[in-house]
């Protein structure tokens, strides 16, 4: 009875030494009014520096990235635990009538031999590391997105601002000619049509205006904040545009930090590291055991040592699924250098086309849209402008206008797609915080 009591006490101090479970209900009410707590605790504008801390700090995707790698370390934090021993305990009733009974009690225990648990550390670690990886490729990613956003932001921004150049000419020049009255240079028709082309571009400002609210929602999305807030930065960074293009030995060395590529590799890493588990698992465990029984006032000891002797069963199926899927990696990283390669190249020629044009172009349409404007405005007054040359003149101005805003956005656009192609920032833009270093996990 005592031997009993004592197995007893053991295992309740082995019970006791486990983790206790704590509830922590989630309560959507309390979650929504801190956030928008949060978001109300401040309406000053958002820096670019600001901009980039709070995308960090809130946006979902980095969020949920950080938090993976946050579990997957937690993981990689504990070694892999020995094999639970096997306990048993129970009377033993003989036979033949006696009326005679003993006690046996029982421990087993598997003794590694195999080197697996260092192997399951190993790979823990490496599926930590991936995480990491794909936590820092998540905030480049959304980081990247950012900086297209707020170009987009910029380009509405000069958009709208054309849109609504073009509309006070043509408020204007209706001014002018009902001013005029019987002297007008137009006809009661043209003066009309002229009215109605004027209703017809308060409508293209109107959208330029919501396209500006879209793109800046889209922007306070991304940092976590109110849209309020980012209405001074949406559309007003503008970052300067390099004299000379990048060196393509540059643009390589970075597309070998490119995330995507980073992701692949740390994938690859943890292929290996499950290819050598699965591996040694075909090598099997000592297993010893302790035997004691009382009967008829003696005591008898057995200690067994046993093996498993791998001949049929040696873990044929999963090893060959694990060389298989290294292989597949080891493919697709391939492909993927190769396409990254690809992006890289036709991004460039893209942007050797807008930047060998940009410059030029940008200064002479500025020059020759403010001259023609001028000379519009001037002649309808004075009557030396007749209806049908006035409307071809303005839809030429118009044209060259939205034309000039176009290749400003088109030259951003390449920029940003080279970007997105080595998977690193190329750009300055005013404010802009220093770019944490590729291995980092920024907080």
């Amino acid at each position: 009875m005592a031997q009993v009591n004592s197995i007893a006490l053991a295992a309740a101090c082995l019970v006791g030494s486990c983790a206790m479970y704590e509830p922590q209900p989630l309560d959507p009410e309390r979650v929504l009014s801190s956030v928008l707590a949060d978001l109300d605790a401040s309406d000053d504008p958002v820096t670019m520096r600001e901009a980039v801390r709070l995308m960090l700090a809130h946006n979902r995707h980095i969020v949920a990235s950080r938090g993976s790698w946050e579990e997957a370390r937690a993981v990689a934090s504990v070694a892999a635990p020995l094999a639970d021993p096997a306990l048993s305990i129970g009377p033993v009733f003989l036979s033949g009538g006696s009326g005679t009974w003993g006690l046996e009690a029982a421990i087993g225990w598997v003794i590694p031999i195999s080197g697996r648990r260092e192997i399951i550390d190993d790979r823990n670690t490496a599926l930590a590391d991936a995480a990491r990886v794909n936590a820092v490729a998540a905030a480049r990613r959304e980081y990247l997105g950012l900086r297209v956003d707020l170009i987009a932001a910029v380009s509405n921004a000069d958009r709208l601002g054309v849109e609504r150049a073009i509309s006070s000419v043509l408020e204007r020049i209706v001014e002018v000619q009902r001013s005029l009255g019987a002297n007008a240079t137009f006809t009661a028709l043209e003066l009309q049509l002229l009215e109605l082309e004027m209703l017809e571009q308060r409508s293209v400002a109107t959208g330029a205006e919501a396209d500006t609210i879209r793109v800046r929602g889209s922007l306070a999305v991304r940092c976590g904040v109110a849209p309020e807030r980012i209405a001074k930065l949406a559309g007003g960074v503008r970052p300067k545009l390099p004299k000379d293009l990048p060196r393509q030995s540059r643009l390589r060395q970075l597309l070998a930090e490119h995330p995507d590529l980073a992701m692949l590799r740390a994938r690859y890493e943890v292929s290996e590291h499950m290819l050598r588990l699965e591996v040694r698992r075909q090598y099997p465990d000592l297993q010893m055991g302790g035997e004691l029984e009382r009967e008829g006032g003696g005591n008898r000891f057995v200690l067994p040592l046993g093996i498993v002797v791998p001949l049929f069963g040696r873990n044929q199926g999963p090893i060959a699924r694990a060389c298989a899927s290294r292989k597949a990696l080891r493919e697709e990283y391939r492909a993927a250098v190769r396409e990254k390669l690809g992006e890289l190249a036709g991004a460039y020629a893209v942007l050797e086309v807008r930047h060998a044009q940009y410059a030029k172009l940008d200064a002479q349409f500025d020059r020759r849209i403010q001259g023609v404007r001028d000379l519009i405005v001037a002649t309808v007054g004075n009557g030396r402008m007749d209806a049908t040359s006035w409307a071809l003149a303005l839809r030429r101005l118009h044209t060259a206008q939205r034309s000039r805003i176009a290749a400003r956005s088109d030259i951003y656009t390449a920029w940003l797609q080279l970007e997105k192609s080595c998977g690193a920032p190329l750009l300055k833009f005013p404010g802009e915080p220093k770019a944490p270093k590729s291995a980092e996990v920024p907080k």
